[in-house]
């Protein structure tokens, strides 16, 4: 595939982006070229409703694959790379199946603009065990960032356990009131003081660093092709939709 020309904003400016648009991107310079576009998709759909929801695909070990819908949860850059944040459950699925495979492939459909990004690449999951100071600070500021009863999951029981859904009576209503009490769930994930627990270890941010972003605009039928070149940068290629 023919490299970016010497300078992809330039290019992605001029060939991918409506005048008007280009003209407020006056101070890009992100190193990952599909960047610039993504940023603009995301600002279009800000205030569209599960604008962020994207659907993320992992392999087990028996090789099938397994789909589901996260919460993307923005991006930053790390080790001059952009990566895509996520958070999951360290006991959910998902989390065995990127210990076995790491690779992993989300599809980002934004319907305000009309434009779909499938971005695969490497998943990786940074824990209470994590030794990467900015990781860890990231983590942290992430879970901080919560709503309450989002950081109140990560101290329910194991996700995918089968619920009794026999009929209660007042026996069982009482012992399962009893359990309940045993849990002990923090209210919120806040302490008695009402500030923010630490992040118990159950949560876990999730990372996709990407190694190529397939681009599709149904408005014109533009479809791109971005790809990782080691550390050379980004390869592009113009491809039929």
């Amino acid at each position: 595939m023919p490299p970016l020309p010497s300078s992809p904003i330039r290019y992605i400016k001029q060939h991918l982006l409506s005048p008007a648009t280009a003209r407020t991107m006056t101070s890009l310079s992100f190193n990952d070229a599909y960047r610039i576009l993504l940023d603009v998709s995301i600002k279009k759909s800000r205030k569209v409703r599960g604008g962020n929801y994207v659907q993320l695909a992992t392999a087990c070990q028996d090789g099938l694959p397994h789909c589901r819908t996260v919460v993307q949860r923005g991006l930053f850059q790390y080790q001059n790379n952009s990566v895509l944040k996520f958070i999951t459950d360290q006991r959910s699925n998902k989390v065995e199946q990127i210990k076995h495979q790491p690779a992993g492939e989300l599809v980002w459909w934004f319907m305000k603009s009309s434009e779909q990004y499938r971005i695969s690449g490497t998943l990786s999951l940074i824990g209470n065990d994590a030794t990467d100071a900015e990781l860890l600070a990231v983590r942290k500021q992430t879970w901080g960032e919560l709503r309450d009863t989002a950081r109140e999951q990560f101290y329910w029981e194991q996700p995918g356990v089968p619920l009794d859904e026999e009929p209660l009576n007042e026996e069982k209503d009482s012992e399962i009131e009893a359990t309940t009490s045993t849990l002990n769930i923090p209210k919120g994930g806040r302490g008695e003081d009402g500030k923010v627990l630490p992040p118990p270890d159950t949560f876990l941010m999730m990372l996709l660093q990407p190694t190529k972003v397939d681009y599709l605009r149904l408005t014109d039928n533009n479809r791109i092709v971005f790809e990782k070149d080691g550390e050379q940068g980004w390869t592009k290629q113009s491809v039929n939709p």
